[in-house]
């Protein structure tokens, strides 16, 4: 499948944290960071580096559910527990 030529945004790192209407924010849960392509009921992830993600299944196939014809989404993949927190190798983090 070809991508759309399209750049993910690059994260900016600052010294602290600040608040501005004109920013919007995310928090980092240290996961892999992706573009998701649905067009036709079908889902392609793809990494920073244009290489597509064979794994995540089930995300793929909840993102092809979505009333959409044709979207880019780009985000994060982490998978988090019940609470919110990172998961690291079957233990819960923050």
């Amino acid at each position: 499948m070809q991508f759309p030529a399209i750049r993910l945004a690059a994260p900016t790192r600052v010294a602290a944290p600040f608040d501005h209407p004109d920013w919007v924010f995310e928090l980092k849960h240290d996961g892999f960071r992706a573009l998701s392509h649905i067009s036709d009921r079908r889902c392609d992830l793809i990494s920073r580096e244009n290489n597509a993600y064979k794994s995540f299944g089930p995300l793929r196939k909840a993102l092809t559910g979505l009333r959409v014809r044709d979207a880019e989404l780009d985000g994060e993949i982490a998978c988090l527990d019940d609470e919110g927190r990172r998961r690291e190798r079957g233990i819960a983090s923050r």
